[in-house]
Formats: structure tokens, C-alpha cells, sequence
């Protein structure tokens, strides 16, 4: 396995300074590709975006956890690396196995999350870019400010900690933009220069072109039967991270659109047969299964929209960058009382017309683990069927196939719908 991941790792270093090139990245896609017009415009970033990440001087890249957003770094003219996400990545390969026994060597607990437990053993291993600068918001999860601030303190490098406030205020709102203020003035000093708002405003206004095309998007994906088929989406939740405030995003979501569009006039869904219609929450196993198989192929169920595919957030504003990706920051779902995740859901439930719930429970995960029991009684309350999966999204040892497989059987079978 450590054979495989180093010659992957040669491969891509070897290839970056190519693959950073956007025509060669498009080419790379195209012949890469079978997928739907917006599967080809991911494509094409995320070879771009390796490329990018190990062609380009350290000092152009932040490392950042989740929720940090990418507006900010792409405006400010550096390049964000997600370890979280590229853990996902890696768990796709095959390779998560082994960044996980080299996180076991240095003593990180085994109870910890494993995308973390697998970013930093790959991160030890010196697979991952080489960072400039390490940004961290102490939300959702702790462990990835403790991550980044241990590597930022081991290659004695910049490290900044965004303190996210505890619910949405307006008082709330000034602090964190603020402290997002803050992060850019410090960043921008790291290349001997003032940030230049002008380019925190293009970011802006991309997001803001990507949120109105994915809002159009979700709107069409409640046409029954469902346009697109569940698991792909599910499979660039990562990538989304990365988009807004990038052109490619709204490359993205406007193939998506378009794409849907012309399915639903030619009655083409990417899935023919459909049974039961499911809601998906939290994540999913990154590494090969047949869950999805399971669930699209055998039982026609189809997955009509995932959790965190959510627009949640209200346009923002270029005359008030930092406050408005504060408001941003502030309003997602996860944030605050577990209500607020809870109404979601069950306005998802209904707009989509949903016949049930799958929640992935990731093991490791406080944040959403800690949620369930709240989320199941309500759900319940409201008539709403919810399974609950445990397993492990990016550590394989954790998954039950087989006990998977007999209650996921059972769930469809409840809900009826069945071809």
C-alpha cells in the first residue's frame, strides 16, 4: 500500500506543472470523462486544482478546514487545500488504510475522526502540498483547528484561528467579520502585501452567480421523477467546498442546470426506474461499496436530494465582504440548536417529496452523532421513516456490509414503492 501511495504521489508531482495548465486540465477531463456535462467541468477543476496545488509555490497555499470560506482565499489570490477533503480523496483509492496506520504510529487516538486521523498521517507521510499559511474555524469540530495548528507550529508557519460565535446575532456577525477581516490582513502580509478588496468582491460576485445557478438546479431537482441520480451528487460534496468564489463554479453549476433541464424536457432521468424517494443526511463511505448499488441498481430507490447540497445562505454583499461571509458562515444549519438542522431536514422532506431518511452516522463525528437522538424523535414525531447506517466514511474497518445491506433491505421494503 505505501508502494502505491508513494508511486501516486511521484505521478502527481511529476505531472503538476502540466496538469495546472486549463487547457491540459479540460483535455485530461474529456478523455477522462463519460460523465454528464457537469461531472466533466468537476473534472476538469480537480485536475487543475492538483496541478495548481503541487506546481505552485508553497506561499500561494492555505491550508483551511471546513467552513473556512473559499471566497475569501481564492479572492485574497492564494489557493485552498481542504486535508479533510483530501482524506475523502485518498479513502477513494484505496489509500486510507495506510494514512491511518501512520497516524497509529505517531499516537493519535483512534477515536478521533478518521478524516483527520487519515489527513494527518498522509500530511506526516509529506504526501499533501506544501503549505504558506494555515487557517482554522474552531467549528464544526475542534480537531481540525488542532490539526492545522500543530502543523503550522511543526514547519513554523502562520496559523490563524477563526472563533466562530455560538448563534447568529448581529453582534455575532460583527466579531466573526472582524476576526475574517483579521485572517485576510494576516494572510496578504505573508506575501509582503495589503489584500486587495477588489479581488475579495470578483469572489463575491462568482459565489454569487454559482449560488444563483445552483438555486435554479435544486428548484428543478424536485421535478418527479428525480433528474439526477443521488450517489453522484453525494460524491461532490467535497468539490463543493472548493467552487464558490472560483469560475469553476459557475461552470459547474451552470452545466448542471442546463443539463438538468434538457433531461427533464426529454424525459431522460439518469435513473430509468424509480421506487422509494430518499433523503439523504451527513455523508457517506468514501472507499468502494455496494451501498449505492444496493440502494439505485437492486432496490430502485432513488436518492432525491442530499443534506449538504443545501443553498443556505443569502447573497453577499460586495460592499460588505467580510460581514456577509460572516452571515454566511453564521447561518449554516449545523450551527446553534439542533432545531435548526432538524427544520431543514424536514423542509427538504416536503419540498422534495420524500418517502424517507438515511443518515450515515459517521463514527467519530460528535457533532452529527451527537445530534441523532434529537433527529430521530422528531422525525418520527412528525412521521417522517429515518434509518440510521453506522460506519466509518473514510476508515473501512468500520463498515458492516452485510448488516448494512439487511437493514437497508428492510427500510425499503417498509416504505413500499418498490419496481
Amino acid at each position: 500500500m505505501r508502494f502505491k501511495a508513494d508511486r501516486a504521489f511521484r505521478c502527481l508531482k511529476l505531472l503538476a506543472p502540466i496538469l495546472s495548465n486549463p487547457q491540459v486540465a479540460r483535455l485530461a477531463a474529456l478523455l477522462n470523462s463519460s460523465g454528464s456535462p457537469h461531472e466533466r467541468v468537476a473534472q476538469e477543476f480537480s485536475v487543475r486544482l492538483a496541478g495548481l496545488l503541487y506546481s505552485s509555490p508553497p506561499e500561494r497555499i492555505v491550508w483551511a478546514n471546513i467552513l473556512v470560506p473559499s471566497e475569501l482565499i481564492w479572492g485574497l489570490g492564494f489557493i485552498p487545500f481542504y486535508p479533510e477533503i483530501a482524506a475523502a480523496t485518498i479513502a477513494r483509492f484505496g489509500l486510507a488504510p495506510e494514512a491511518l496506520r501512520l497516524a497509529d504510529e505517531l499516537g493519535v487516538p483512534r477515536d478521533l475522526c478518521s478524516f483527520h486521523r487519515a489527513a494527518i498521517g498522509f500530511a506526516e507521510a509529506g504526501f499533501f502540498p506544501k503549505a504558506g499559511a494555515f487557517v482554522a474555524v474552531n467549528y464544526p469540530c475542534w480537531t481540525a483547528a488542532v490539526f492545522l495548528s500543530w502543523e503550522a507550529f511543526r514547519h513554523n508557519l502562520p496559523f490563524y484561528l477563526i472563533d466562530m460565535p455560538s448563534d447568529f446575532t448581529e453582534d455575532s456577525a460583527h466579531y466573526l467579520a472582524y476576526s475574517l477581516e483579521e485572517v485576510a490582513q494576516g494572510l496578504a502580509s505573508t506575501r509582503g502585501n495589503r489584500y486587495y478588496i477588489r479581488g475579495i468582491e470578483k469572489a463575491l460576485r462568482l459565489s454569487n452567480e454559482a449560488r444563483s445557478l445552483a438555486l435554479e438546479a435544486t428548484e428543478m431537482r424536485k421535478f418527479i421523477p428525480s433528474p439526477l441520480k443521488g450517489s453522484k451528487m453525494i460524491g461532490h460534496l467535497g468539490l463543493i467546498a472548493y467552487l464558490f468564489g472560483s469560475p469553476y463554479g459557475v461552470a459547474y453549476y451552470r452545466a448542471m442546470r442546463d443539463y438538468i433541464r434538457r433531461i427533464i424536457a426529454e424525459s431522460r432521468p439518469e435513473q430509468e426506474k424509480q421506487g422509494a424517494r430518499l433523503y439523504w443526511m451527513h455523508l457517506k463511505p468514501f472507499y468502494s461499496t455496494t451501498l449505492f448499488h444496493l440502494v439505485e441498481d437492486e432496490k430502485k430507490a432513488v436518492i432525491v436530494f442530499e443534506e449538504h447540497s443545501s443553498v443556505w445562505w443569502e447573497p453577499l454583499v460586495e460592499g460588505e465582504p467580510f460581514l456577509s461571509l460572516a452571515r454566511k458562515m453564521l447561518s449554516h444549519p449545523s450551527l446553534g440548536p439542533t432545531e435548526g438542522r432538524i427544520a431543514r431536514a424536514l423542509a427538504d422532506v416536503q419540498a422534495f417529496k420524500a418517502d424517507g431518511v438515511i443518515h450515515f452516522n459517521h463514527w467519530g463525528c460528535r457533532q452529527s452523532q451527537g445530534a441523532i437522538a434529537l433527529l430521530r424523535r422528531r422525525l418520527r414525531g412528525e412521521g417522517v421513516p429515518l434509518l440510521e447506517l453506522e460506519g466509518d466514511c473514510i476508515d473501512e474497518n468500520g463498515y458492516q456490509e452485510g448488516q448494512i445491506r439487511v437493514r437497508m433491505e428492510a427500510f425499503l421494503e417498509s416504505l413500499g414503492g418498490g419496481l
